[in-house]
C-alpha cells in the first residue's frame, strides 16, 4: 500500500468530506479533507486529492481491510460525497462502511454494475437503529456508464427493475431527491418510461441524457461469415540454354 499527500501542511483533524475509488487492478482511494476544496462532477482532479492511497497488489479487488484501516485511521463521519469508479470487484461488506454516515448525502457509481448492484442491495437494508435505513442521510444518486446487461445474458430488464424496486421500497422519511443516469449501456427509452411510471415518488428529480447505446448479447449475435478468396497466379518462366559443342577427332 502507498500513500501521497499533496498537502504537507495539514491539519491534524482528517475529516475526509469526499472519497473516490478509482482505477483498475490498481485501485486508488482518493480523499480531499476538510477546509479544502472540492473537485466538481465535471473535473474529478480538480483540485488534487489531499491523501491518495494505492493498493498495488489487489488482483483487481477493492480490499474491505485498506477501506476500513483509512476510515480507523481518519474520520470518514463528515463524508458528504462518495465516488466508486472501478471495473475492480468491490468486496461485499465493503459499502457497510459508509450505509451509517449520518452526512452522506451523494454517491456516484461508475463503469460496474456489480457495484451498483451491491449499492442497491444495502441501500434497502436497514440502518443502525429501527427509526433510520441504510444511507440516511443520500439524497443524490448518480449513475455513469453502467451496462444494465454487462454479462450480456439479456437481463437489463432485471436490472433496470431492481433499481426502480429499491428506489419505491426507499422510506418517505428519507427521501431521495435526485437520480441520473449517464451515458449508460444497455438502458432504453422503454426503461426510461418504465422509471418514470413506476411508483418512485413524484419529488424524485429524476434526469437520462437519452443516450441509448444498446449492446447485443452473445445469443443474439447472427454470425454470418461470408470468405471471399481471389487467386491471381501469374508464373513467368524464363529458360536461356546455351550448347556449345566441341568435338576433336584425331584419324590416323
Amino acid at each position: 500500500m502507498d500513500a501521497d499527500t499533496n498537502d504537507s501542511s495539514l491539519s491534524a483533524q482528517f475529516d475526509i468530506l469526499e472519497m473516490q475509488i478509482v482505477g483498475h487492478y490498481e485501485p486508488q482511494i482518493k480523499c480531499w479533507f476538510k477546509d479544502n476544496k472540492l473537485p466538481t462532477r465535471s473535473d474529478d482532479d480538480s483540485p488534487p486529492a489531499n491523501l491518495v492511497v494505492s493498493s498495488k497488489l489487489s488482483d483487481g479487488v477493492i480490499s474491505t481491510p485498506l477501506l476500513t484501516t483509512i476510515a480507523d485511521r481518519l474520520d470518514i463521519s463528515p463524508l458528504l460525497s462518495l465516488k466508486i469508479s472501478s471495473h475492480d470487484v468491490l468486496e461485499e461488506d465493503a459499502l457497510a462502511l459508509f450505509k451509517n454516515l449520518t452526512n452522506l448525502d451523494t454517491i456516484t457509481i461508475c463503469g460496474n454494475y456489480g457495484t451498483l448492484s451491491k449499492f442497491l442491495k444495502e441501500f434497502q437494508q436497514q440502518g443502525s437503529d429501527a427509526s433510520s435505513p441504510s444511507f440516511p442521510a443520500l439524497r443524490s444518486v448518480h449513475l455513469r456508464e453502467i451496462d444494465f446487461d454487462e454479462s450480456r445474458t439479456g437481463k437489463a430488464d432485471n436490472a433496470v427493475r431492481a433499481l426502480i424496486t429499491a428506489f419505491e421500497d426507499r422510506e418517505a422519511s428519507h427521501p431521495i431527491e435526485r437520480l441520473t443516469i449517464t451515458q449508460c449501456v444497455n438502458f432504453s427509452e422503454a426503461h426510461w418510461r418504465d422509471l418514470c411510471t413506476s411508483s418512485i415518488p413524484e419529488d424524485v428529480d429524476m434526469d437520462w441524457d437519452e443516450d441509448e447505446d444498446i449492446r447485443q448479447s452473445e445469443e443474439d449475435i447472427d454470425y454470418n461469415y461470408t470468405y471471399t478468396y481471389t487467386y491471381d497466379y501469374t508464373y513467368t518462366y524464363t529458360y536461356d540454354y546455351t550448347y556449345t559443342y566441341t568435338y576433336d577427332h584425331d584419324y590416323d
